[in-house]
């Protein structure tokens, strides 16, 4: 019996029902076509569908869609649709032709899916052979070896990360998708090239992974000595594991060092291989505990002490040279600064990418516990690896963050909102303020004075870390006069700061100068420092930042130079609507925008939307927070650094944490996000001690760690500050009684709060007139390596 559904009018697949709402497919039908089979939802099928199951009907959906919009596609996806179709000898040449678009640094592009294509032609061409028929595992291996030998050390190196999936996530994001499909009355394109591209990566992946490992270790004992099980006592009888990789000549070499958490041992790998494609011997440490370190796993307690011990222990190989750098993003970057504390002489440089900082990002930023990340223990010390089921089940942490906040129960019992015990969170909530238990693993104050090797800091405008990764910057210049200290900064998140960034982020089409290879970057600094190569072009100065809405790179001495201009404005209150101005001049007499908060209402949330997800909105979804509004800038502004402010509040109660976001109302009416703050009043003036506020009386709260952004403000637009109460379902929720945050639940809440902003409140913007300052130099060129690579 043939069940047939309508797709669209133009757009028509065959299937055929085994039973119930399942799909099977007629392959042998060549000209597919569909009819409608008396359901609401003629897509409803989709929705119980079977990855596994979808090679056939999604194979004919590309070719329908091939036949329809063939010429107008992009080549990124027509290639997709030709694979699926069959048509594999297409699929190669478009891949070729997108390499040739972005040029000849774009040769590993693909690389992935042209190998899955050749072994296709190869199975194919076995088929006939009087040899009889390869296997898939033969023709991937042979199409491997071919792709592979066209590529230098770096080029191969780069693409084997290529080739590091997960095959779970991939599925779900085919089932997500076909459940997309199976909302539709109609598939448009939009619906169907999202199915068809997750369908498409899933499709090779599903050949590629069984066999990849094996392909990878031929090549790599090829061109490699490896090591994958080395051992490393320490003084103190701690075992820890690592693995190494470097080419067989030019020893001695320079070593480079990486210390993760992130046990996944086909990525890891990858990157050890890369640094010994470029030269150096490539060495990760496994972080205490993990993989083959006997060890109990204690994230943030013992990284600087035991990098330590393997920079001592790599400085002594017959390998090295006696030289260390360190790299790493993230965990991997707050561990560089972990090991730094300890000055080990063989240490030359560190180049920290969007690192962390214990007890100032997360788990807490400003004193404020985040659910941001709160799975993050699970995943990283479940196991010796990770836990990727319990990490990545995305609906379980959502309706978490609901039902706790929802429940009104005190944030120490959010694990037992969840129902599983989680000690991490028990014991990070013991220490609220930034004491010895947070500082402990990081240089703190003069403890940066021993940091006299060179330092790149490399972090994003959107990169959730930033507020850890720029801390680290300003401690090191405030400690240390004589810090060698470089900033390369622009508009990327957490991921694209560590890679290659994404062309487009949440929206926003970064500037083209932006989609910079900081991989390539960071191997060059380290080329400069190690082995006496010219420094990296775009680090022309200390500080180097992308001016967004210049296209144009940005370098100066120092955060000061800069921003030498600063603009001032006043919050000044009008009583209706919670709008306010943002006035150059002192209102007079003092005056004060008063917000009601009540702490016991569950249905609406403050300071929701604080985060810069899109970066770009059409409109402000506020509450009852006030907002400011400044006057049309008369003429441009480029805006650098991070804004601030004396905020001078009154509340009913004894703290609060305040939010405060900036955007740029830009000409056309639409709000750009540049940056916002979160933080408990209590803790502004010293993050390590709690000094509670007295209701009824006026406070000063010096604002100052919010985040760095560099735009272009033109004229015309406007600055809008939302100042906000923080009261929703993704972090701690402040009662204001005086007690601890984590012990107060809504029985604590009491009378709603009344803060007063008052008028002699004053934001700091920095930056300067869109002139070229005689402080700062300026650099348009986009670097030639900057096409990012998609998947």
């Amino acid at each position: 019996m043939k069940t047939v559904f309508a797709i669209s009018a133009a757009l028509t697949i065959l299937f055929a029902a085994r039973s119930g709402p399942s799909i099977a497919t007629d392959t042998a039908s060549k000209n597919s076509e569909i009819s409608v089979a008396g359901t609401a939802n003629p897509l409803a099928v989709f929705a119980s569908a079977e990855p596994s199951n979808m090679d056939a009907p999604l194979g004919a959906l590309a070719k329908k869609q091939l036949a329809k919009r063939g010429e107008e596609l992009a080549l990124d996806m027509r290639f997709r649709l030709h694979l699926l179709a069959g048509n594999y000898e297409d699929a190669l040449r478009d891949i070729a032709a997108l390499r040739t678009q972005r040029g000849a640094t774009a040769r590993t592009l693909f690389v992935q899916h042209e190998v899955w294509l050749r072994a296709q032609l190869h199975l194919k061409q076995s088929a006939t052979s009087s040899s009889g028929a390869a296997t898939i595992e033969q023709t991937l291996a042979q199409a491997f070896a071919e792709v592979f030998a066209e590529l230098d050390d770096v080029r191969a190196a780069e693409s084997f990360s290529t080739f590091a999936a997960n095959s779970a996530v991939q599925e779900q994001g085919v089932r997500a998708a076909l459940a997309q499909a199976a909302s539709s009355k109609t598939l448009d394109p939009a619906v169907s090239d999202n199915l068809l591209r997750q369908f498409q990566v899933y499709r090779v992946y599903r050949d590629l992974l069984p066999h990849t490992q094996a392909m990878i270790a031929k090549h790599d004992a090829a061109r490699y000595v490896v090591e994958d099980d080395v051992l490393i006592r320490a003084p103190d009888g701690t075992t820890l594991s690592a693995m190494l990789m470097y080419k067989r000549s030019s020893l001695p070499q320079p070593a480079l060092l990486m210390l993760n958490i992130y046990t996944d041992t086909v990525r890891l790998k990858s990157s050890v291989r890369e640094m010994a494609a470029r030269g150096y011997v490539g060495v990760m440490l496994d972080a205490r505990g993990k993989r083959l370190s006997p060890e109990r796993v204690t994230p943030y307690k013992n990284d600087g002490k035991d990098a330590h011990v393997a920079i001592d222990w790599i400085s002594k190989q017959p390998w090295s040279n006696g030289s260390v750098g360190m790299l790493g993003g993230s965990y991997s970057g707050y561990a560089q600064w972990a090991a730094a504390r300890y000055a080990h002489p063989a240490l030359k440089t560190i180049v920290p990418a969007v690192a962390a900082i214990p007890g100032q990002g997360l788990p807490m930023e400003n004193n404020v516990f985040l659910n941001a990340n709160y799975g993050w223990a699970f995943y990283v010390a479940n196991n010796r690896f990770l836990d990727e089921a319990v990490y990545f089940d995305n609906a379980r942490w959502n309706a978490l963050n609901t039902r706790w906040f929802e429940s009104g129960r005190p944030y120490r019992e959010f694990d037992a909102v969840d129902g599983t015990p989680n000690p991490w969170l028990q014991e990070w909530l013991k220490h609220p303020n930034f004491d010895a238990y947070w500082q402990r693993e990081i240089p703190w104050r003069a403890q940066y004075q021993k940091i006299n090797i060179p330092v790149l800091s490399i972090t994003g405008y959107f990169d959730d870390g930033q507020i850890s990764a720029l801390e680290y910057v300003h401690q090191h210049l405030k400690y240390n006069a004589n810090a060698n200290h470089t900033l390369l900064i622009g508009p990327w998140d957490h991921f694209g700061s560590q890679a290659r960034p994404a062309p487009e982020l949440r929206g926003y089409v970064v500037d083209a100068v932006a989609v910079q290879p900081i991989n390539d970057i960071i191997y060059q600094w380290m080329d400069h420092i190690l082995k006496g190569a010219p420094r990296p072009a775009l680090l022309a100065d200390r500080i180097n930042y992308q001016l967004m809405g210049s296209n144009a790179w940005q370098h100066a001495p120092s955060l000061a130079a800069a921003a030498p201009d600063t603009l001032r404005f006043y919050l000044q209150p009008a009583h209706a609507n919670n709008t306010g101005l943002l006035a150059t001049t002192l209102p007079s007499p003092v005056s004060a925008q008063i917000q009601t908060v009540d702490f016991a209402d569950r249905k609406l949330m403050n300071n929701a939307d604080y985060y810069p997800s899109p970066i770009i909105r059409d409109q402000l979804d506020i509450q009852s927070a006030p907002v400011y509004t400044s006057a049309a800038l008369t003429s441009d502004f480029d805006l650098v650094g991070q804004f601030s402010a004396d905020l001078k509040i009154r509340i009913n109660k004894r703290d609060v944490d305040i939010g405060l976001t900036l955007y740029e109302r830009t000409v056309d009416g639409r709000y750009f996000h540049l940056g916002y703050f979160l933080g408990r009043a209590s803790y502004v003036d010293d993050p390590t001690k709690r000094r509670l506020l007295k209701p009824g009386e006026v406070v000063s709260l010096a604002i100052r760690k919010t985040r760095m952004t560099a735009k272009r403000l033109a004229a015309g637009s406007q600055l809008v500050l939302v100042a906000d109460v923080n009261k929703n379902a993704f972090a701690q929720i402040n009662y204001g009684t005086g007690k601890e945050v984590s012990h107060e639940s809504v029985a604590d809440a009491g009378e709603p709060l009344k803060i007063e902003w008052l008028s002699d409140s004053i934001l700091f913007v920095p930056g300067r007139n869109a002139v070229e300052s005689p402080s700062a130099s300026v650099s348009t060129k986009a670097n030639a390596n900057a096409a990012p690579r998609p998947q």
